[in-house]
């Protein structure tokens, strides 16, 4: 969490160890002179780091590496890796030229496409490392973003209209790539076009690893759906209350999803709005006032849902001037490492059993770009904080080999969640 006094990092909310914030490049007035205005203010890189000997690279990359070194140290325990890379965020002020080069974006659009390369490489190089550990078939990647593309750096959501920044009262801002991969236990090449969400992640990793699914999650397990042994959908209706007071008034949003039809308005106060995104995927013509029993229908089963949230907790002031994630090279543990890791893995392959698992989330500013296959995946702020298995972080990567359970906090969108500005 952002200011001084909300800090919650990984190492507070049950990760067992997280990478460390490597030391970012300073330009020289010489290198400054040919930049943008936005990177002469910077002085200091924002996405270039400087790795154990000196040398200039990439964060992406740096991530990369790291990412291998997770896996090659817990390869004969089960783990939990998550990666939140975060060289592609808005606002995209640098790239390697020789990731720019790479692709056919045009402009200021090349930087950001340039970044997404690099996160394809990690990708590359990280399943590379899981066939040469022989645990490509027992590792599950999920690949996803935690919104839609970002207008203001030229991408776009259609068919649908919306996305981050001005348009997230709309379809686009909720909708998502995902990739789901594990061979052998998934099929390949298929594609899943029903409504899921991504507290769905949860579900499926829980049963996937210890056969079942705690009672307070809303998502369900995913496997059945994807694998065609179920055909029904997996969600009949999914629900956004995004209203926490702290939270941008940009991102404040209550919704509905019932089949084709999508309900919502922003404020409490406001009237619900009502489109068929079959037919009119960019919500150009309201059908509320056409379709009153479809309001009353949605608006009924939205209230309903609402009266089973918690009332919203009160975030704890903590008081710190440490740093989120910790500064430098190699990674962090709490507390003493040395004695308490032994228990945390015992305790891990307690409650995992099999198999080990890997998640990737690409919190991005325009995930479409590098998305080969999808799922749309409907679902807004919805962060999973009942466990530490999917908290969004912001750093670009946090691991852990531990999992703890952990009290819901502040409800959003028909999970415990977190409104982290993205």
């Amino acid at each position: 969490m952002g200011s001084r006094f909300k800090k919650q990092g990984p190492l507070q909310v049950g990760f067992a160890e997280v990478a460390k914030d490597p030391p970012k490049k300073t330009y020289t007035k010489k290198e400054l002179a040919g930049q943008s205005a936005k990177i002469r203010k910077l002085r200091t890189s924002k996405y270039f780091c400087l790795n154990e000997a000196g040398e200039t690279v990439w964060l992406t990359d740096y991530d990369g590496n790291s990412m291998v070194n997770f896996i090659e140290r817990h390869q004969k325990s089960p783990f939990f890796l998550y990666w939140s890379p975060a060289a592609v965020h808005s606002p995209s002020t640098e790239a390697p030229e020789s990731l720019m080069k790479r692709t056919t974006a045009k402009g200021e659009r090349r930087k950001l496409a340039g970044a997404i390369v690099s996160v394809d490489d990690q990708i590359g190089k990280l399943i590379q490392t899981l066939e040469k550990q022989g645990l490509r078939k027992k590792t599950l990647i999920i690949f996803s973003s935690d919104n839609g593309g970002n207008g203001g750096e030229g991408a776009s959501s259609a068919p649908y209209t919306g996305g981050k920044g001005k348009g997230t009262q709309k379809e686009g801002w909720v909708r998502v790539p995902t990739i789901f991969s594990m061979p052998g236990t998934l099929p390949v090449g298929t594609q899943y076009d029903d409504m899921i969400a991504n507290f769905d992640f949860y579900s499926k990793i829980a049963a996937l690893t210890s056969k079942s699914i705690p009672k307070h999650c809303d998502g369900v397990n995913l496997c059945p759906y994807l694998k065609g042994e179920n055909t029904n959908e997996a969600h009949e209706y999914l629900f956004w209350l995004n209203n926490e007071p702290g939270d941008a008034e940009r991102r404040h949003l209550i919704a509905a999803r019932w089949k084709n039809w999508r309900l919502y308005k922003k404020y409490n106060k406001d009237t619900w709005q009502l489109f068929d995104l079959k037919k009119d995927p960019m919500e150009e013509t309201n059908l509320a006032k056409k379709h009153p029993e479809i309001v009353v229908k949605m608006a009924s089963k939205h209230t309903a849902w609402r009266q089973t949230l918690a009332p919203f907790a009160k975030i704890p002031k903590i008081t710190t001037d440490q740093p989120i994630i910790p500064k430098g090279h190699g990674w962090a543990y709490p507390g003493d490492h040395s004695k308490r890791l032994g228990s945390e893995l015992r305790q891990s392959q307690t409650i995992m059993k099999f198999p080990i698992l890997l998640l990737i989330l690409f919190g991005g500013a325009n995930a479409t770009a590098a998305a080969a296959t999808s799922v749309p995946v409907t679902g807004s702020r919805a962060y999973p904080l009942s466990s530490p298995m999917v908290v969004q972080i912001a750093s670009s990567m946090v691991a852990t080999s531990s999992f703890q359970k952990k009290t819901p906090l502040s409800p959003t969108t028909g999970s415990p969640s977190s409104s982290r500005p993205t």
